[in-house]
């Protein structure tokens, strides 16, 4: 879960006010990308993933991210307005 938000906020930073639909599998598709082959399953994998932003939008409420509605991509928009770090003011 960890690797998944470390790559939600800097996929959301990169963005810069874009959005983007990353396919959950095939080349270049998000298994491939946080590296894991453990979920060959792809309903799983896919239960993992709304588990894992349900847990990362629990800490980040602003978290940019949703499963698309054909469960075939992570919609990720830009988080430039809405940052996972802030600086503190003071």
């Amino acid at each position: 879960m960890l690797d998944f938000y470390v790559w939600m906020v800097w996929k959301s930073w990169t963005l810069n006010g874009r959005t983007a639909q990353v396919p959950l599998f095939g080349d270049g598709g998000l298994t491939s990308q946080l590296g894991s082959t453990e979920y060959s399953a792809r309903r799983r994998f896919r239960q993992i993933i709304t588990e894992w932003t349900v847990k990362v939008k629990a800490l980040w409420p602003e978290c940019p991210a949703e499963i698309s509605p054909g469960g075939r991509y992570l919609v990720v928009r830009s988080s430039k307005f809405c940052p996972a770090i802030r600086t503190m003011k003071g």
